[in-house]
């Protein structure tokens, strides 16, 4: 019987102590640490599915003697399920024009029709761009981004990359 008084009063710190809402599985979860946050090496390969992109068109132009480029691209996207955001792929060093950025709804009767963009953010640590809309786009809608961009060329095999290789004489 000395026993059970011990274990109740050990029950009630455990959950005074766990924050309010969550069960003990969730703060587990809530407190592990974000490797890739912690650790730069490793990348962010998932993007939501709420957005199946269905085509690209990409522009490229290299200034080698800079070591820079500049590009455009156009992403065709579904809309698998109802989001008021975007979130892609953007290396941490790459320069996106946001005056020139656009969405625009294809096809339909809106088609042509640009989305209002409320704002663009970076997230840190992370090689993403979330582009926020005012409005949540259509489940079942296309929709293309037309972004413009610059960035460096790197020596290391990081985006993009110029490689050196010495070519072996003959004898």
């Amino acid at each position: 019987m000395g026993r059970h008084p011990l274990s109740l009063v050990m029950v009630v710190l455990a959950i005074m102590l766990l924050p309010y809402g969550y069960t003990w599985k969730e703060y587990r979860i809530r407190r592990s640490i974000d490797l890739s946050a912690a650790n730069p090496l490793i990348s962010d390969t998932k993007l939501p599915t709420d957005l199946v992109p269905s085509g690209y068109s990409l522009h490229l132009h290299p200034v080698l003697d800079r070591s820079i480029f500049s590009g455009r691209v156009n992403i065709t996207l579904l809309c698998a399920k109802a989001t008021n955001q975007i979130n892609l792929h953007a290396h941490h060093d790459l320069t996106v024009d946001e005056l020139e950025l656009e969405v625009v709804r294809i096809g339909g009767a809106e088609g042509g029709a640009k989305v209002p963009i409320r704002r663009v953010d970076r997230v840190p640590k992370k090689p993403l761009l979330v582009i926020y809309f005012h409005d949540a786009l259509t489940a079942g809608a296309a929709y293309e981004v037309r972004l413009r961009f610059v960035g460096n060329i790197w020596e290391n095999v990081e985006g993009i990359f110029e490689g050196k290789y010495k070519q072996q004489q003959q004898q």
